[in-house]
Formats: structure tokens, sequence, C-alpha cells
């Protein structure tokens, strides 16, 4: 799962991040964390790196893994060190208080190109990571790119994932049970017959590429912004992704099985058919009742108008679990979701930016 909403570097950011908790207990409502008072800001936010040079730079797009076995955080980003607007990749070890554990060291830099949108998943067993990105090779012309690093730096070689025109917006997630990475992607290529679609390849624990590119969200009207996360009690994914094909924008998601260098057992499916405009999804995945279902569920959430709203699907066989959930009907702008499973108390936290003004 993608973390569009952090970000990196100096500069504020007028929006405002909000959190609410939705408990499987009662899923149909969502409500405020019991200490909201804890999550507003007391203290003035600090940057995880801040560049000090004389040059300008310019740090964004980040994305972010946990690494269990050493207590810490993989951040990666982009920036334009120089302000030219050519960005390049690039990570930092980040402790678990918070804190960088070093200077940041590059994960993708080549002055002929532009690097961009990167997103990252960890591998437990082998103790890497895979970070895909988007490379500018010419004008209206992206390609998606990976490289397999560790925690401490060391890095592989950088491959290309997808060849031809236009290809943008990467995600990744890892299926332990497979040993499998997924990336997905957004795709614009001008061979397509309605492009974009989303289209998705598989990739190997140690960066090999498996099998071709396949269609994840294929058809008429326009398929964009696909986020997906895993099933960690097997070796399935969901993705969603935001789709026009019903003349507005819906939430459409697949199963993706990793067997067999990835496979597509079902058709997709709608998740919302709500009146309106849904935008950019976010998908996570839980054990909301491990002793009822192993497979656990997922929840994936949207921005719809000035709504944000939730819907929960089955891990098992996918089928929509429950009404849509209504996380926020307060009357302002929202987007940038994002959501994560606590095991302990088993509550999903779904956060997102929100330009509500608190004075």
């Amino acid at each position: 799962m993608r973390s569009r909403w952090i970000t990196l570097g100096a500069g504020a950011i007028s929006l405002v991040l909000l959190v609410l908790v939705l408990s499987p207990r009662d899923a149909a409502t969502a409500r405020p964390p019991a200490s909201v008072a804890s999550f507003i800001p007391t203290e003035p936010d600090f940057p995880i790196w801040e560049w000090q040079g004389t040059n300008a730079c310019n740090e964004m797009h980040a994305d972010v893994a946990y690494n269990w076995s050493e207590d810490e955080y993989l951040v990666v980003f982009d920036w334009d060190l120089g302000g030219t607007g050519d960005h390049d990749i690039m990570a930092v070890t980040v402790s678990a208080d918070g804190q960088a554990v070093s200077s940041p060291f590059s994960v993708a830099y080549d002055a002929a190109y532009d690097d961009s949108y990167p997103a990252i998943a960890r591998n437990p067993y082998g103790d890497n990571y895979l970070v895909v990105w988007q490379r500018k090779v010419g004008t209206g012309d992206y390609d998606i790119h990976g490289k397999i690093i560790t925690h401490s730096g060391g890095a592989g070689t950088e491959f290309n994932i997808t060849l031809g025109e236009d290809q943008l917006y990467p995600d990744v997630a890892y299926a332990t049970a497979s040993h499998h990475y997924l990336v997905v992607w957004q795709d614009h290529d001008g061979l397509l017959t309605a492009p974009p679609d989303v289209r998705g390849r598989c990739v190997d624990h140690d960066g090999t590429l498996m099998g071709l590119l396949f269609f994840v969200g294929p058809g008429l009207g326009d398929q964009t912004h696909p986020s997906l996360a895993t099933n960690a009690f097997d070796y399935r994914w969901l993705v969603a992704w935001r789709d026009t094909r019903d003349g507005e924008a819906n939430i459409y998601g697949r199963e993706v099985n990793s067997a067999s260098n990835c496979s597509l057992p079902s058709s997709d499916f709608l998740i919302n058919n709500q009146a309106g405009w849904a935008e950019a999804p976010a998908v996570g995945w839980g054990q909301v009742d491990p002793s009822a279902s192993a497979y656990g569920e997922f929840l994936v959430n949207w921005p719809e108008g000035n709504n944000m709203f939730a819907q929960r699907v089955n891990g098992q066989d996918y089928s929509l679990v429950g009404d849509p959930i209504t996380v926020s009907d307060y009357n302002s702008g929202k987007g940038a979701p994002a959501v994560v499973f606590a095991t302990e108390p088993k509550e999903w936290w779904v956060v997102w930016q929100d330009d509500r003004d608190y004075g």
C-alpha cells in the first residue's frame, strides 16, 4: 500500500491531516481516536531530512516501509537537488522514534532522466525492499523502473519493469507466502485499445521479472490511480482503482493471485456505485477476527465529493462485506487517503488530507 499522504521537506502544507478509527465491532460507523487531543500538534513538525546545502532542493512524493526485525523504517522520496526540476530517487533509514539514522542514499540517479513517484515494499525473509518509480525518458513518455535495496543501503542493479509509452504512478506490495512482489501502474500506452488502463507485473524476491505484463483493470473509460494490499495469510493481492466506465468515477477492484507468475482468477468487480465522482483509493488488509477467518479482510478507502468512504472486502472470496462506511461527511475537500490495520486493539486507522479550517 502506498502512503501518499506522507510529505518530506521543509515546506509547509496548508492541509490538515485527519485520523479516524473504524472498529470491526461497529463497522458501520467511524469514530475519532480515544484521545483526540494527543493527535493535535502542540509542537512544530520536523523534517525527516532537510537539505542543508546552498543549492535549492525539494523533497517530495514519499513512501515508507517498516522493518520489524530492525525496528526501523525505510523512507523513499524524490528530490530535485539544485532546483532544476530533474528528480532523483533517494532513501533514508529512520529509527522507530522518527529520527534519520544516516544521510539519504541514492536509489536512482541519472542526470539524463527525471525519476519520481517512488513506492516501496519489504521482503521480510530476504530483509530487502523493492523500490519502484516512474522515469521520464522523453516528452510524454514515462517507464516504470525498479531496484532491490537493503536496509543498510546496499543496492542491486536497476531494471525496467515496463517499456512503452507513458506508464505512471506505480504501487507495489509483497506476498510472503509466494515470495513475489506485484507492481501495478496507470498505463497510457498508445497501443492500448482504450487507455489509460491499470496493468501489472510480478517480480520475484530477487528482482527477476516474472511473466509478461498483464491487464488488471482494462475496459472502456479511464482506469487510473491503482492501489493494492497483500493478504498476508496467503499469496493474493487486492488491487483497487478509479474507473470511469460507468459514465462517472467509481472504484473497482480485482483479485490477483501470485501463483503461476501472477494470475487473474476472477473478473474485476465494482466496489462502490454511489452517485458522484470517486477519487484515488487506498487499500489495506487485516485479520479482524482470526478465530473466525484467517483470511482476514481488506478495507478500501476513497474520497468522493466532500466525503470519505470505506468498503470492507472479504479476504477469502473477495465479496463485499456490509454496506459502504461513511468515514467522514464533514463539508470540506478531502484526498490522498491511507489506511492501516492495528493488530491491537484490532482497529482500522484511516488518514487523509483535509482542507477544513481549524482557525
